[in-house]
């Protein structure tokens, strides 16, 4: 019977060793060997299994991988990745949106810095080259890529749609209003946990959205943001000093 018990003991044992979720090691080597197709591919299947529905950390290799790819020749020359860095971007979004508690962004908070600094370089350029289009999807995938910013890079996109069409002012209070349902009840208290990426954007965003509600005098939309950004940037000389410009 002890006997007995005792096999019963290792296939339980057993069981539960094999129920835990993977360590994702090997998609530690691929990386840190540059071995990005395969990792890609590999983090997919681990994406792909019901079970890590909820683990982040496939997304957000499969994200490392498409990124590095994108840089490459690899991109130009297979086209199942000529749109790895977009995909990329939909990768982090996608880890963003899993990993609620930051657990897992936190262990990458490098090649998530990585990305944000590139993309807000990518939309200065865009912007000063009055690409505006271009400078919109780099803030959506800006939206995509951070956990904080996504209010302002949704007040900043509806920016670049004012600047794009300036005569058809209601396509950017449109997107503006989306910014609007994005928020949450609560008061923005701590910004403590942002990137200085996501400062920037929000910043940016919320000034040059203010501007322009001003202008075109719907003071109760850029109040509303106003009342909830301005724990944030209330004490921010810089800002103020737009600010009183926008309201004047």
């Amino acid at each position: 019977m002890n006997r007995i018990i005792l096999s019963l003991g290792l296939i339980s044992l057993s069981f539960f060793s094999n129920a835990q979720a993977p360590n994702f090691e090997d998609l530690k080597i691929l990386y840190a060997d540059a071995k990005y197709e395969k990792l890609v591919k590999t983090a997919e299947n681990y994406a792909n299994k019901p079970e890590l529905a909820e683990d982040a950390d496939p997304y957000l290799y499969m994200s490392m991988g498409l990124y590095r790819i994108s840089f490459t020749s690899i991109a130009e020359e297979n086209p199942s990745f000529a749109d790895a860095r977009s995909a990329a971007f939909d990768a982090l979004g996608s880890a963003m949106d899993i990993d609620k508690k930051g657990n897992d962004l936190d262990k990458h908070a490098a090649y998530i810095d990585e990305v944000q600094t590139y993309l807000v370089e990518a939309i200065t350029n865009e912007i000063e080259s009055a690409s505006y289009t271009k400078a919109a999807n780099y803030i959506k995938a800006y939206g995509k890529a951070s956990k904080n910013a996504k209010v302002g890079a949704k007040l900043y996109e509806g920016c670049m749609k004012y600047l794009k069409t300036p005569d058809d002012e209601s396509s950017a209070v449109t997107i503006w209003e989306k910014a609007q349902k994005m928020l949450t009840k609560d008061s923005l208290n701590d910004v403590s946990n942002w990137t200085k990426n996501d400062l920037i954007i929000s910043k940016v965003g919320l000034i040059e959205t203010l501007k322009y509600l001003y202008a075109l005098e719907n003071t109760e939309m850029a109040d509303f943001f106003w009342n909830y950004f301005e724990v944030v940037y209330g004490k921010d000389e810089e800002f103020m000093a737009e600010y009183e410009k926008a309201i004047k």
